[in-house]
């Protein structure tokens, strides 16, 4: 069974490492496994119990009295908050959990039922994109088992999402592409859903494009903007591309996603960069 360091068990809950702490020393809150050098792990029950108190803790419920409660008791609770934000966070919490169970058909359910619950843009934006963004999926991954059939899973609905959007003729043309192959491309995935809906004409050309590929389509297409993101800092075919859009497309725009890790400097005007916190955004064009 997979074990969560207490930084990882912060990250996917949203609870920091201090509170963790306090409420384990204070109210004997979660059991955490330690190493020899007293580094906590957390086992799936101790994250499940964790996800499941941290959405009652948002409604109000004070960590002295949910401490004392079962497992049973906490779920009672859970079930009788109505609003749809904590639905929401429910569905989110349960999709950590059956895919780190790899329980993959009670993960396909769990959106199943998202999507007859709430509608589709609400699912993708506040269901999808949150798992996504706690799991690492929208870019690389962690690179564990679980996770391929899981992406694969998460595709299938984002693609099927996208198709739901009515298409419409704009002038509002984007194309979305990849250089390699070694990023995920369900960010891609995300932004196409999230453009289509606000009305732009999208062409999404997936992974592995090479610059002679951009340029052919650019000359057909005449897009406003492109739109694609980076592993690292050092891409020639970056560079090649944004010149010749430069000099071939000047009032095109070059919007890239860049890791946190580094500042991206570029010299040419028509690229702008955004952050990946910043990917829930939509570009204007």
């Amino acid at each position: 069974m997979k074990n969560f360091p207490i930084r990882e068990l912060e990250f996917i809950s949203g609870v920091k490492a201090h509170t963790l702490r306090v409420w384990e020393q204070r109210y004997g809150f979660l059991q955490p496994q330690r190493s020899e050098t007293n580094n906590r792990s957390y086992d799936l029950n101790e994250v499940e119990k964790l996800l499941h108190v941290a959405i009652l803790n948002k409604n109000g419920y004070k960590i002295s009295k949910l401490s004392k409660l079962t497992a049973f008791e906490t779920e009672e609770k859970i079930v009788k908050l109505k609003d749809d934000v904590s639905g929401q966070e429910l569905a989110v919490a349960q999709l950590l959990l059956a895919m780190y169970s790899m329980n993959f058909e009670s993960f396909e359910t769990i959106l199943e039922r998202s999507f007859c619950t709430w509608e589709t843009y609400v699912v993708v934006n506040n269901i999808i994109y949150p798992f996504l963004v706690k799991t690492k999926l929208l870019w690389e991954g962690n690179g564990l088992i679980e996770e391929h059939i899981i992406v694969s899973i998460v595709r299938k609905k984002l693609m099927w999402a996208i198709e739901n959007i009515p298409f419409v003729k704009s002038e509002k043309k984007v194309i979305l592409f990849l250089f390699g192959t070694k990023l995920l491309d369900l960010a891609l995935l995300y932004k196409n859903f999230l453009l289509k809906y606000s009305g732009a004409q999208v062409i999404n050309l997936g992974n592995d494009i090479s610059v002679s590929n951009l340029v052919s389509i650019t000359q057909k297409i005449k897009p406003l903007l492109f739109y694609t993101y980076l592993q690292k800092k050092n891409n020639h075919q970056l560079d090649d591309f944004s010149n010749w859009l430069l000099e071939n497309f000047p009032h095109a725009k070059l919007v890239i996603t860049t890791p946190d890790t580094f500042s991206f400097k570029h010299p040419y005007k028509n690229v702008i960069q955004v952050r990946r916190e910043n990917l829930s955004s939509l570009i204007s064009i």
